[in-house]
């Protein structure tokens, strides 16, 4: 089954409720699976990792970790939960612009 949506900084109330009504169960083959790129992680396009920091989803670490050991890569924090979109979505906004910017 999901978590639940406190898991990814959602607190409890409409969002919540909002959250939980469109998770699904994730994948298994999105972890089992290896993933075969024919170009470089990027493809040539200026890459960015946006690790949302407040709470801190731990199971994104090895992936932050990542991301900050690819060279070309940016990696900026934003202090939000793992869905921004639902509790920060304008401090997201702000940040997707300066980096299209």
């Amino acid at each position: 089954p999901p978590p639940d949506p406190g898991v990814f900084g959602v607190p409890p109330g409409p969002d919540a409720d909002w959250v939980r009504r469109r998770l699904t169960p994730h994948p298994f083959g999105t972890l089992d699976s290896p993933l075969r790129l024919r170009h470089p992680i990027g493809n040539g396009r200026p890459c960015t990792y946006v690790a949302c920091t407040n709470p801190d989803y731990a199971p994104l670490a090895s992936h932050r970790a990542f991301a900050r050991s690819l060279p070309g890569w940016g990696y900026r924090e934003l202090a939000a939960g793992h869905d921004a979109m639902v509790t920060a979505p304008g401090p997201l906004v702000a940040l997707l612009q300066e980096l299209t910017a």
